[in-house]
């Protein structure tokens, strides 16, 4: 299968999983997240808002902001293109692109230490599949993240050969499951 109709089947297969197995999930994908040392370890953070029924990583994000780490956000500021800024609290996002949570503000210009990124699909390798857009991939290869982890759910892991030279792979993968490194 190509890229087009990986997305499209693995969207339909974690739309369907059903509200409490993404809940449980995603509490799970975060509880493994934030026990990694690349998490501990680190003093800026970049999460994202979930889409639909992303895996939900509110929960890394409150906790980042009580253990007092930069918490930062992506927003869409162009064509395929998004930077990272700043917030204190969920009350600073609003809605923006695409209909995603964003935060407004100066765009984040220091180092990230970790990055959380959302996926419809990846492999055990790290290699995700997105909306097709490539923001993530376009700011990964623009900007200096020490370690990403992909957060997606185990029915969302993807043994096909899907990425090409333009992907960029996280450095773990982790579902409710297991951590792949």
């Amino acid at each position: 299968m190509n890229k087009k109709e990986l997305r499209s089947v693995f969207m339909l297969v974690r739309d369907r999983s059903g509200e409490a197995y993404r809940k449980e999930a995603s509490e799970k994908i975060c509880a493994s997240i934030t026990a990694l040392d690349e998490y501990k370890n680190s003093s800026v953070i970049l999460l994202y808002n979930p889409i639909k029924t992303e895996v939900d990583v509110s929960a890394i994000a409150a906790l980042a902001l009580s253990d007092g780490k930069t918490v930062l956000f992506p927003r869409v500021c162009g064509k395929r293109e998004m930077d990272a800024v700043q917030i204190q609290g969920f009350s600073e996002l609003y809605k923006g692109a695409f209909g995603v949570m964003e935060p407004s503000g100066e765009a984040w210009q220091g180092k990230i230490d970790f990055a959380v990124l959302p996926a419809l699909a990846a492999n055990r390798d790290g290699y995700r599949i997105g909306y097709g857009k490539g923001y993530y991939d376009i700011f990964l290869s623009s900007h200096k993240v020490k370690k990403t982890a992909v957060a997606v759910f185990s029915i969302q892991l993807c043994d096909e050969k899907f990425f090409d030279e333009y992907d960029v792979a996280g450095d773990i993968t982790v579902t409710e499951n297991e951590v792949y490194r």
